[in-house]
């Protein structure tokens, strides 16, 4: 159903109904459907070869599905390029490859915030020119723990900081559905408990799907699992519902 100013909780923002992708042969995504409300903490986990990162690749556009279809706002976007979908409200983050390494902090943002509104010829002389841009960088870069290091390098960032900035880059772009993939791979502990912070102190309209291999972080950031085995669901539930899974303790807890 389409969302109600101020609903949270029981509003849909997302339906996904019987996707279904194949490469020749290989059935990677089969019949997957589920729904993610507002406000949301999704996590969709699984093993490896599970089907994740194709899920994401159609949720994002960035792949089209052989069959079914997804639903955002009541509105049918199966047939939305990335492009199109970022507009409409659905932002994904990518490990790394969004980054200008020889940029500042700022100027990653500011690009960011500039892509959905600026043709790419306009980008370099608003770069310097439009307050207003600066001060959105600014909040945004607070929010995910980057205000001090606003003029730096992202090149000189550490590892940590850099997967921080791609959050960053994700709300530059206003999404109302946030797409992470897995956002504490390779962190430290205590890179990851700031990530975590981040996540938590998000806004509670804004929904999250988030692909996570460490369960712990499943478990501590999110309020409704998927589970994903051979491209299909095998469990739908609360984390505390997860864990207590003897289907999901054999086939994937058991493995972590």
């Amino acid at each position: 159903m389409a969302c109600s100013k101020g609903l949270v909780g029981d509003c849909t923002m997302l339906d996904v109904n019987n996707l279904s992708k194949s490469f020749g042969a290989l059935q990677v995504t089969q019949g997957v459907s589920f729904h993610l409300n507002k406000g949301a903490r999704h996590a969709l986990v699984g093993p490896n070869g599970a089907g994740k990162t194709t899920l994401f690749n159609i949720l994002s556009g960035e792949l089209a599905p052989d069959s079914g279809r997804i639903i955002f706002e009541g509105t049918d976007i199966t047939s939305y390029n990335r492009w199109r979908r970022v507009r409409a409200g659905i932002s994904r983050s990518f490990q790394g490859s969004n980054l200008f390494l020889e940029s500042s902090v700022l100027g990653n943002i500011i690009l960011a915030l500039l892509t959905c509104r600026s043709p790419a010829t306009n980008v370099l002389r608003k770069l310097n020119s439009e307050k207003a841009l600066k001060e959105k960088a600014v909040v945004i870069a607070t929010k995910v723990g980057l205000k001090d290091q606003l003029a730096e390098k992202v090149g000189d960032l550490a590892y940590g900081s850099q997967r921080q900035l791609e959050v960053a880059l994700v709300l530059a772009l206003s999404p109302k559905v946030m797409l992470l993939d897995e956002p504490t791979a390779g962190m430290s502990l205590v890179e990851k408990k700031e990530m975590l912070s981040i996540i938590e102190n998000l806004s509670t309209n804004l929904s999250i799907l988030i692909i996570e291999h460490d369960m712990d972080v499943v478990f501590h950031v999110s309020n409704w699992v998927t589970v994903l085995d051979d491209g299909k669901i095998l469990f739908e539930g609360t984390p505390e519902d997860a864990r207590k899974s003897d289907e999901v303790r054999s086939r994937y807890l058991s493995e972590e």
